[in-house]
């Protein structure tokens, strides 16, 4: 049997600014998806819903792909790209 192994590929890195809200915002979605219980409904949404906003903020700055399938590093700030 073959095994496809995808390719990744550093596209972009966020600038130290960026790279530090996106710590903040990821890291409260994070902590929601891990133990959504001690969350109130109205902290969820916001949690959920800032990530996805920095992450439109991020698809549009830093010109990723709409079709690519992209993931961005909290650790280091690379926007990486599987083909």
């Amino acid at each position: 049997m073959v095994q496809i192994v995808p390719t990744v590929r550093v596209i972009a890195r966020l600038n130290p600014e960026d790279l530090e809200r996106w710590r903040e915002v990821h890291s409260r979605a994070e902590a929601f998806r891990l133990n959504p219980r001690v969350f109130t409904k109205e902290e969820s949404i916001n949690a959920i819903r800032a990530e996805m906003d920095f992450l439109g903020y991020i698809w549009t700055y830093y010109e990723v792909g709409a079709d690519d399938n992209w993931f961005v590093s909290a650790s280091t700030g690379a926007i990486t790209v599987e083909f």
